[in-house]
This record gives structure tokens, sequence and C-alpha cells, in this order.
């Protein structure tokens, strides 16, 4: 509105921009409570055998939003390559499920899924194909990868209930299912890898905001990288080796 004002009143069809003096409020940002990779391993373990435990592992792995994950059809899922596609999200309109665009531009992904995680998802369709059969009639094909047990689109609600019910049994400290996509968010960065490959994975719409998210990471990352200056420049000899420029390499392979 802002904008449209300040085109309309270069046009001169307003005398002022109204919207430039608005005061929005302050948004409070919510505290974040993350798990740490032992953590996250123990909620894994405490529910290898819950009919949902692909969708724990995806989460716990990818950081895929609850929209995200819940929106995942069997078509966006490429078993033999090992992938999936983040395409949509399902979101809840007047009570119903109803299937939105990801939360932004790149948010539409590809993701890489590890062997452990695949197997997961491989065994949990063969599950769903066991309850199609069960409910015979009365089941729901909606095509999704994550559903009730008659086939119906799971309600985020219900999902995020269920999280919060077996992170209390496994004696975890209580975190909110968003949480554990910012677990996964942190413990990549404390395990050093780069902010734009975290950033791609999570679906950010900018690298900035991956780093404003997890800033309690940066002041850890920045010891470690103080520290290894440090060893450089005052203790060489403590560095490993480096390799030889391109240029350099190809001359000492050569012989020259």
């Amino acid at each position: 509105l802002r904008r449209a004002l300040r085109d309309a009143m270069a046009d001169g069809l307003v005398v002022r921009n109204v919207a430039a003096q608005a005061r929005p409020p302050r948004t409070r940002r919510v505290e974040m409570h993350t798990w740490t990779a032992a953590e996250v391993g123990t909620f894994l373990a405490s529910v290898r055998e819950d009919r949902l435990y692909a969708a724990w592992l995806l989460l716990a792995t990818l950081g895929l939003r609850r929209g995200e994950l819940l929106g995942l059809r069997w078509s966006d899922v490429d078993t033999d390559a090992g992938r999936l596609a983040i395409r949509h999200a399902l979101v809840m309109v007047d009570g119903k499920p109803a299937m939105a665009e990801p939360k932004t531009a790149k948010g539409r992904r590809s993701l890489t899924l590890a062997p452990e995680v695949l197997e997961a998802v491989r065994v949990h369709r063969a599950h769903q194909a066991a309850e199609r059969l069960s409910w015979g009639a009365d089941y729901t094909d909606s095509g999704l990868v994550i559903t009730t047990e008659d086939g119906r689109p799971m309600h985020p609600e219900t999902l995020s209930g269920l999280f919060v019910r077996q992170a209390r049994r496994a004696g975890l400290p209580q975190i909110r299912l968003h949480d554990l996509r910012h677990s996964v968010g942190s413990i990549l960065l404390a395990r050093g890898v780069h902010p734009q490959v975290v950033s791609e994975l999570l679906g950010h719409a900018t690298i900035a905001l991956t780093l404003d998210t997890y800033s309690q990471v940066i002041p850890s990352l920045q010891q470690e990288a103080a520290a290894v200056v440090a060893a450089a420049v005052l203790d060489p000899a403590s560095m490993p080796p480096q390799a030889p420029p391109k240029g350099q390499l190809r001359a000492i392979t050569s012989g020259s």
C-alpha cells in the first residue's frame, strides 16, 4: 500500500503518502528452543516403531515445515533417485484442508534423502498400502504421503499434538514441532555446513534470514574461526598442509 500511494503521489493523484506515516506494531519474536543432535537421536530412537516414523524422520533430517510434510504427495517422491520435491503445503481454510504454494519462492525445492530415510519412506508406503486394503471402500485415496489411517489429510494441529506427546514419552525437553526444524538448522550450522546450503535445504527466502534465525549459533562459529586464524598465523606448523593452486599443481605433475 505504501508503494502504491508513493506511485500515486508521483503521478499527482494524492498530495501525500498517508501509509508512510503509519506506525505498525512491533512483532515479537517467539523464543526458539532447540534440541541437540543427541536429543534428536533419542527422539527418533523412541519413535522407531511408531506409525509415523517416516514423518518424524523427514522432519528431523530435512527440516521440513509442518505444512510441507503434510502436503507431500507420492508423486513428489522419487524412490528410485532417492529424492523428493517440495511443491505444495497443506493449510487449513475454514476448517478444511487445502493445498497452497510453499511459504517462499525458494520453498519449492528438491531434496536428497539419506539411505536410512529413503528406506523408512519405502516401508511407510508399504504400510499405507496395507491400511488401504484394511479400510477397503472407506479408504480415502488422497495421494498424500502422510495421512490418517483411513487415508484422509492429517490436520496440522493433530501432528503437532502427536509430536508433543511423543517427546514427553521420550523424556525430552518440551519444544514445538516447528522447533524441530530449527534444531536441524542449528545442528547443521554448528557442524560447519555452509549457511547457503542450510538456507537452500530449509527453503529460506534469503541466506540473511538463515543467519538471522540461527544467530545464537554464530558466536560459537566465530570462536572456532578465531581459533583457526590464530593457529594459522601464530603456529603455522600446526595447520594441515595446503594444496597448491591448480596452476602450480599442473607444473608439479608435469615435472617442470
